[in-house]
């Protein structure tokens, strides 16, 4: 009987014994710590057994600290679970970091050079310039015929100096040309009336000169009549002479008005030329014309059929057809005001 409880009681003891063998103490992170024997483990943590024989509440892994994961990790049956909780070494990560950049193949870079010499180191380059310089001299010819300078001497100011010598040009006023007053005609003098000279009578035969004597002499031979034929000569001559011709009527002198004397706009056009925004032109503007001189060239009408802001509409005839052309104010350098005879 003795033997007996002695062997319960030694079995018992040999339990107490390896329950505090196998019982560990973990820290949690919050500063706690649990004794006991963890003998469940899964995903969202671990269960222990104390050694009262109780069992705990399911703590999660993120609630211990670095330490008892590392204890943890010793139990093959948790290790799957915290190994990826557990911080690796630097130098391990710095190792698994590490990434090894293999470089491609580039293009050699190509010689330092000034910025002008780059521009004609590539077939791309010559071409580009090649275009901006003909630019430039497209450039010189539209400011030319805008300007109404020379178009030779711009296009060579802007071969030499490129840029600088259309700008040049630019910047000038526009050339116009001078209108020279037309010389007035000298009247022509009225001949003075010529002295008729009494022509030598025609020589006469000796028969004809001779004269019979005055006993012989009959009424029709009497002296007067060559005086009476010498009057008569100078009045066929006069009557032969034409009248003279009355004098040419004289046109009225033209009105110039020119760009820089003047500002063409709106009102300019309605207080000088109201005349020739009627339909039915008045007595005064009825042999009159406009002729106006542009960048676009030159127009001739009589009649101004629409007055814009920024434009007016001249209606000139071509024939027996009349149309319309439209001139912006700022392309207009000279408008004259003229006689349709002039």
């Amino acid at each position: 009987m003795r033997c007996k409880w002695a062997t319960v009681v030694w079995i018992a003891f040999s339990l107490c014994v390896g329950t505090l063998l196998h019982a560990a103490t973990y820290s949690l992170s919050s500063g706690e710590a649990i004794t006991g024997e963890p003998f469940h483990f899964s995903t969202n943590g671990v269960v222990f057994r104390f050694p009262d024989g109780r069992t705990s509440p399911r703590y999660a892994w993120t609630n211990f600290t670095e330490a008892a994961l590392k204890d943890f990790a010793q139990n093959p049956a948790a290790q799957s679970f915290v190994s990826g909780l557990i911080e690796s070494p630097e130098e391990d990560v710095r190792v698994k970091k590490e990434i090894t950049v293999k470089q491609p193949p580039r293009l050699d870079r190509p010689t330092a050079r000034s910025a002008v010499g780059a521009l004609f180191a590539s077939p791309i380059g010559i071409a580009l310039m090649a275009l901006v310089y003909f630019a430039n001299l497209y450039a010189a010819y539209e400011i030319a015929v805008y300007r109404r300078y020379p178009r030779a001497m711009v296009i060579g100011a802007a071969a030499i100096l490129p840029f600088a010598g259309p700008a040049v040009f630019l910047c000038l006023p526009t050339r116009t040309e001078e209108t020279q007053p037309e010389p007035e005609a000298a009247p022509t003098p009225e001949p003075a009336p010529q002295r008729q000279i009494p022509s030598a009578p025609p020589p006469r035969s000796a028969a004809a000169a001779y004269t019979p004597p005055a006993r012989f002499s009959t009424p029709s031979q009497s002296q007067p009549a060559p005086a009476a034929s010498a009057t008569e000569a100078p009045a066929e001559e006069e009557a032969e002479q034409p009248p003279p011709e009355p004098p040419a009527p004289r046109l009225p002198e033209p009105v110039v008005y020119r760009r820089g004397q003047t500002m063409f706009n709106r009102r300019f056009f309605e207080t000088k030329m109201a005349g020739f925004l009627r339909v039915v032109p008045s007595e005064a503007e009825r042999d009159l014309m406009i002729n106006i001189k542009s960048s676009r060239g030159e127009y001739v009408g009589n009649r101004i059929s629409k007055l814009q802001p920024d434009d007016l509409t001249l209606q000139f005839h071509k024939g027996s057809a009349s149309s319309d052309v439209t001139i912006p104010f700022t392309e207009i350098q000279e408008v004259t005001i003229k006689h349709k005879d002039a």
